[in-house]
């Protein structure tokens, strides 16, 4: 895993758990999906880190580079999966008591144009919304106006950090998955984001070691 990942990674957790701004636009469409979101990557919430480390991490696979996770075991990366037509950076979220309740697609794309990541989201919305139907809410979060008439300026507007765009799909009980469009330093990243209903709580009760992990494996990348 890169320093390019790790940033788009540390930029993404940031800007998703971020207060809603004065320009920030929400569009509720649909209270509740019909479908039950109780996995992620096929694990079912409150799986243990050790049965995810077992599945998914071989012998021929490199600590540090091919996936990694802190002393805690509070978080597992496992880089550079295949998935349909994309490459992602897969992240589980591990609460001690709980087992797995988040869990992070991080697509790895290298594109010159900056409309293409604007594009990778549409598509992804699309996708979803296939699958789950009409998103329950869609928030595309402005600092500024500058670029927010223009559709065909999205993709600029992404890589100065101007806008972040989000769907969002929740069942009944609480358990979500969001499609995410974010970007810093023109850098822009896509991420698909599976929350449990106790994401928020574990989140928050797991923050300072979620944030330490972050914190350190940037600074040791930018190191390399």
């Amino acid at each position: 895993m890169n320093t390019k990942t790790t940033i788009a990674v540390t930029a993404i957790m940031a800007a998703f758990v971020s207060s809603v701004s004065p320009h920030a636009e929400i569009e509720k469409t649909l209270d509740y999906i019909e479908t039950k979101i109780t996995s992620f990557h096929g694990y079912d919430w409150g799986t243990s880190f050790d049965k995810v480390f077992e599945n998914e991490v071989s012998d021929e696979m490199i600590f540090d580079e091919d996936y990694y996770f802190p002393d805690e075991k509070n978080i597992l990366m496992v880089a550079n999966v295949e998935m349909d037509t994309f490459y992602t950076d897969i992240i589980f979220y591990f609460d001690e008591e709980y087992g797995l309740y988040h869990g992070t697609y991080l697509l790895q794309e290298e594109n010159s144009d900056p409309n293409h990541y604007y594009s990778t989201y549409l598509e992804l919305q699309q996708s979803y919304a296939n699958e789950y139907g009409n998103p329950s809410f869609i928030f595309d979060h402005w600092l500024d106006d500058i670029f927010k008439d223009d559709f065909t300026l999205y993709g600029v507007a992404l890589s100065f950090g101007s806008v972040s765009f989000s769907s969002s799909w929740m069942d009944e009980i609480g358990d979500t998955i969001s499609v995410y469009c974010s970007g810093f330093n023109n850098k822009i990243s896509n991420a698909i984001i599976y929350g449990s209903k106790n994401s928020s709580k574990l989140q928050e009760k797991n923050k300072t070691a979620n944030d330490a992990f972050f914190t350190l494996y940037n600074m040791k990348n930018n190191t390399d």
